[in-house]
């Protein structure tokens, strides 16, 4: 084994500068200076080799192996684990905190395609992501007539018990920010609002005003289905005009929004933090307004951002046209409780207040895959998970 490491080393190392050996705990660590300036670590036993750009990193796989206290002894672990199914290019264990436990994916790729087919069984209480979506209802088909054609990013899950799913928000919030008295109110207001009228499905984009197309200036739209459109926007009328008066705001609850073809009442809501539960987009301000369209109520941020999501639908610029979008899913099933896609490139260079939507893992390696497009999809079986992930590398 050695010696055919030493063959690797003779044709790929630099030769520039003679390997470093380094001795930790008793064990050796050899450097290898590469070509391009970096320096890669390695550590060789007669069981298995690792193998890492960071010294440190193996410097922990010596701790772990002289202790014993290795992840082989995890027992939630262990039960993820299980014997190699498939011919797939890799497995890879993975966990995400506030999502998912461990999880076994196989890796496959395929032309411009990297596949991750997973299986979780973890029901673990800390993971409550995952634990709400098992208490949800799976959809069918694609949001793409629904999305506007500037749309980078957008999420869609089912939804059969609002209860489970404003509570994860609700959970998700308190860990992260003080509310006061009477926002909280407002929250179990809207909260109850929603319960009555949405339907049972909610999609949630981040895409370009169409006058600007500038990444920096990105818009924000929740998207709800509601059971009864007329009862809907009567309840939430009253909600707008029944709400205490707001100090020194001058602007009208309820205003406008012109397209060639009608007008749309915008509605002004009291400040809540429900839009940043349920789509995870962390804004400036707690301000939120609303429309129906489409026989579905839209939420948002500012009315501009509404506005310009209308007159783009309103036009026939959706997303259904776009061929990066159709062919991402030409590989997803059309039956499932959650999906995502997410374009890295533009994604990246939003505000972090955006950014945040993306495991760190992506970020930490933002130069690597912002050359994809991410879609992932969840289905939930019996109460077992199935995460789907793939990664399309954008060729053009």
């Amino acid at each position: 084994d050695k010696e055919l490491v030493n063959k690797f080393v003779r044709k790929y190392i630099s030769s520039l500068y003679p390997p470093k050996t380094f001795a930790y705990k008793g064990e050796e660590i050899i450097i290898y200076p590469m070509a391009d300036g970096d320096f890669l670590a390695c550590y060789l036993t007669s069981d298995f080799m690792a193998l890492s750009f960071q010294k440190k990193l193996i410097e922990n796989v010596i701790d772990a192996y002289k202790s014993g206290k290795s992840l082989a002894d995890d027992p939630t672990f262990t039960g993820v684990r299980a014997p190699k199914k498939s011919a797939a290019a890799a497995t890879i264990y993975t966990r995400m905190k506030g999502m998912m436990g461990w999880t076994e994916f196989d890796m496959k790729m395929k032309d411009d395609f990297i596949y991750f087919s997973g299986i979780t069984h973890d029901a673990d209480t800390c993971f409550a992501f995952i634990n709400q979506l098992r208490q949800q209802q799976s959809v069918k088909g694609f949001p793409g007539e629904a999305l506007p054609s500037t749309a980078f990013y957008f999420s869609r899950q089912g939804i059969a018990d609002w209860t489970s799913l404003l509570s994860y928000g609700n959970a998700q919030e308190q860990n992260e920010t003080v509310r006061t008295s009477e926002v909280q109110n407002r929250d179990k207001e809207f909260s109850r609002y929603l319960m009555e009228n949405a339907g049972q499905d909610l999609v949630a984009c981040l895409f370009l005003r169409e006058d600007t197309l500038q990444d920096q200036d990105a818009a924000a739209v929740l998207s709800l289905s509601v059971a009864d459109v007329t009862e809907a926007e009567r309840m939430l009328r009253t909600l707008v005009n029944t709400a205490p008066a707001d100090e020194g705001r001058k602007t009208p609850r309820i205003t406008f929004c012109y397209t060639v073809n009608k007008a749309y009442l915008v509605y002004r809501l009291p400040q809540t933090t429900l839009f940043k539960q349920l789509t995870g987009f962390v804004e400036p301000t707690l301000d939120m307004y609303a429309a129906f369209y489409g026989g579905r109520l839209l939420l948002a941020p500012d009315e501009n951002s509404l506005s310009h999501y209308i007159r783009q639908l309103d036009k026939g610029e959706v997303l259904n046209g776009a061929i990066a979008y159709q062919t991402g899913m030409d590989h997803l099933s059309d039956s499932y409780h959650f999906m995502l896609m997410a374009d890295f490139d533009h994604v990246f260079r939003q505000s972090e207040n955006y950014v945040r939507i993306i495991p760190d893992f992506f970020l930490h390696n933002a130069g690597f895959f912002r050359n994809f497009t991410l879609f992932v999809q969840f289905a939930c079986t019996d109460g077992v998970v199935y995460p789907n992930i793939i990664l399309k590398y954008k060729s053009e």
